[in-house]
C-alpha cells in the first residue's frame, strides 16, 4: 500500500528503516506490515506536503490516498483524509455506503461526526444525509434525532429519491412496535 500511495518502489523499505531506527514510526503486523507515524511527526509531514504541493495538489493527493485506503478496508482513515481534503462528494459516498453498517454495529457517534464534518450546505440539504444523521442521533438524544428525522421526511417529500423514501418508510415500520414513538416520528 505504501508503494501505491507514494508511487515509489522503495517506500516499504523506507518505512521499515524508520521503524527499525525508532524514528517516530510504529509497526503492527498484518498480512503486510502496517506503519503509523507519531501524531506530531504525521502533522509535520502533512504540513510540509501541503507547502510543497500547494493546496489543490495536496487535496488531490489526499483524495487519491483515501481511495487506496478504502480499497484496503481502512474506511475510517480514508474518511479523515476526505474531510481534510474537503472531498465532499467522496465523503458523502463513503457515508451512504457505510451508514447502515455503522448503525448496526453501534457506531452512531462515528456516523454523526462524519455527517457533521460536512459543510452545512451539503449536510443540511440532502434528505438521505439528514435521515442518517437522525438515525445516528436517536439512540443518544431521541428528541434531537426525531427533529432531524422530521427534517429528513420533509426533504424526502420534495425529493425524487425513491430509495431514500423507502428508507424513511422502513424507519417508520421498524418503529411501529412502539406506537407512541411512531406517532412522534410521523406527526407534526
Amino acid at each position: 500500500m505504501a508503494e501505491t500511495l507514494s508511487e515509489s518502489t522503495g517506500a516499504g523499505r523506507l518505512l521499515d528503516d524508520l521503524y527499525r531506527h525508532r524514528l517516530f514510526t510504529d509497526s503492527r503486523l498484518g498480512a503486510e506490515p502496517i506503519y503509523q507515524f507519531h501524531a506530531l511527526f504525521r502533522h509535520f509531514l502533512q504540513r510540509r506536503a501541503t507547502e510543497a504541493l500547494g493546496g489543490v495538489d495536496a487535496r488531490r493527493t489526499m483524495a487519491r490516498s483515501a481511495q487506496v485506503l478504502e480499497a484496503n478496508g481502512d474506511v475510517e482513515h480514508a474518511m479523515e483524509l476526505r474531510i481534510a481534503a474537503r472531498d465532499w462528494d467522496g465523503a458523502v459516498t463513503v457515508i451512504h455506503r457505510g451508514a447502515s453498517a455503522l448503525l448496526k454495529s453501534g457506531r452512531w457517534q462515528t456516523l454523526e461526526r462524519w455527517i457533521q464534518a460536512l459543510p452545512a450546505e451539503i449536510g443540511e440539504c440532502q434528505a438521505r444525509l439528514l435521515y442518517w444523521l437522525g438515525m445516528a442521533q436517536v439512540p443518544v438524544e431521541p428528541a434531537r434525532g426525531v427533529a432531524t428525522l422530521r427534517r429528513a421526511r420533509e426533504a424526502f417529500r420534495l425529493s425524487p429519491d425513491r430509495e431514500g423514501n423507502r428508507a424513511w418508510r422502513h424507519c417508520c415500520k421498524r418503529a411501529r412496535w412502539d406506537r407512541r414513538r411512531c406517532r412522534w416520528l410521523t406527526s407534526g
